[in-house]
């Protein structure tokens, strides 16, 4: 059985902009998101939207959650993917930290877009430098993580 990853807004549109959708059918996981999110990377026009349709149309499902977690610290987006995360037992892909946390708090398994890079190197399907590579891209799109934690990912890089 494959492994559900539930996909927040953010690991989706940074996907579509880098190196990273392409490994995304390759990681084997099975990839959800709920309505709410697909309609927020979907709103407006902008280039990467049909790379991100096409992400929807072969390779995300869209389910929508039973039950609504509330938080008064999230948004309805990022409360629907905890939500379904915990309903489908699947880990939370979110690059909001604020949901990470939450998240974790309610028992939900979580990573960051940087969990698909290194899935993706422990697969063999990137090497070190492609995954560098990657991450540059999702620094220049946009991708924020603190200096710390961008030094420890190139280190951990260095050392896989």
């Amino acid at each position: 059985m494959k492994q559900k990853i539930v996909l927040d807004a953010a690991p989706i549109i940074f996907a579509a902009k880098t190196g990273l959708g392409p490994l995304l059918p390759k990681l084997g996981f099975e990839f959800l998101a709920t309505p709410m999110i697909k309609r927020e990377v979907l709103a407006g026009d902008f280039p990467e939207k049909p790379i991100i349709e096409k992400m929807f149309s072969k390779l995300i499902k869209t389910k929508p959650p039973l039950r609504q977690v509330r938080s008064k610290w999230l948004h309805e987006g990022e409360e629907s993917a905890i939500s379904l995360a915990r309903e489908e037992k699947a880990r939370l892909i979110s690059d909001d930290k604020a949901a990470v946390i939450e998240a974790k708090s309610i028992g939900v398994e979580c990573g960051y877009s940087s969990f698909l890079v290194f899935a993706a190197l422990k697969k063999k399907i990137i090497d070190k430098r492609e995954a560098k590579n990657i991450f540059r891209q999702m620094t220049e799109a946009g991708w924020w993580c603190d200096a710390a934690t961008l030094a420890r990912i190139f280190d951990l890089l260095d050392e896989a």
